[in-house]
């Protein structure tokens, strides 16, 4: 079997039966015995398509039908694995799936009997991407297509564009909603793909951090949220700083940022003022 962690592409042995390769083809999967007269199908345009792209596919031509020159190309195909030239690909000879696998787990040992049904590994795709567990009440704000920032656990931040954003929610935690503990929570699965697919390196399900911009203000004054002061009727100010002296500005805020800053605008504020915040 292929080890784990290893990247398996088209035409390359997934794992091994009685010695015998059973290689990655890319496709829709195989649901029949397929040899010269059958009856044209997906599944003989995905094996064609396959065979072009091998190199084994000389005078063949894509056309969804099994003929004698698309078994010429299988005899080829079964020759360059060491198999006996059939030109006939019977179920199981091969795995399909949309792209390369990256091995995660066995459930097998290497010579351990095969069972009907038995799983005998795990696979994902090697292009890195970010499930996020978005709770419904904030599910507006974010869209497919929208774009977000992810932070790896190295602390390295990276582009990303959200690809899908569930529509089915899922119930999660420990709450069951009675007198004696809080209901729980409703999440959609978000999937947010990398910028850069290879810059999550070898990570696999490691937590990471998304950021989302859902608003911009350009050109707005701001200030640290601590120096904002609640005033009566829900109001607020900040003092600020002229001279030695201290003067109370009521402020009307606006947006607040991941960093600790809030957009705020009152009469008299302007850009490099001082603002008292309390010691830290």
């Amino acid at each position: 079997m292929a080890a784990a962690g290893t990247t398996v592409s088209r035409g390359q042995a997934l794992y091994w039966v009685n010695g015998r390769p059973i290689p990655l083809l890319y496709g829709d999967p195989e649901w029949r015995p397929l040899w010269v007269g059958v009856a044209d199908g997906a599944d003989v345009h995905a094996l064609q398509a396959n065979l072009v792209a091998l190199g084994f596919g000389s005078g063949l031509k894509v056309d969804n039908r099994f003929d004698w020159v698309t078994a010429a190309a299988v005899r080829r195909w079964q020759a360059s694995l060491g198999l006996p030239q059939t030109g006939a690909v019977m179920l199981g000879d091969a795995v399909y799936a949309s792209g390369p696998l990256r091995v995660s787990a066995f459930h097998v040992t290497a010579g351990s009997a095969a069972q009907p049904g038995q799983p005998l590994l795990d696979a994902t795709s090697p292009q890195h991407a970010v499930l996020l567990q978005l709770d419904v009440a904030r599910q507006s704000l974010l869209k497919s297509g929208a774009a977000v920032t992810v932070t790896l656990p190295d602390g390295k931040t990276v582009p990303g564009t959200v690809a899908t954003v569930g529509a089915v929610a899922t119930t999660q935690g420990t709450g069951n909603g009675g007198s004696n503990g809080p209901p729980p929570s409703a999440t959609i699965t978000v999937t947010i793909a990398l910028s850069d697919p290879s810059a999550g390196g070898t990570l696999d399900q490691a937590p990471v951090e998304v950021a989302v911009t859902y608003d911009r203000h350009p050109q707005v004054l701001a200030v640290p949220v601590t120096a904002l002061l609640a005033e009566p009727g829900g109001t607020y100010a900040v003092q600020v700083i002229d001279g030695g002296a201290r003067n109370s500005v009521a402020v009307t805020t606006g947006l607040f940022d991941d960093q600790g800053l809030v957009e705020v605008a009152g009469t008299g504020l302007r850009e490099g003022m001082l603002v008292e915040v309390p010691r830290a």
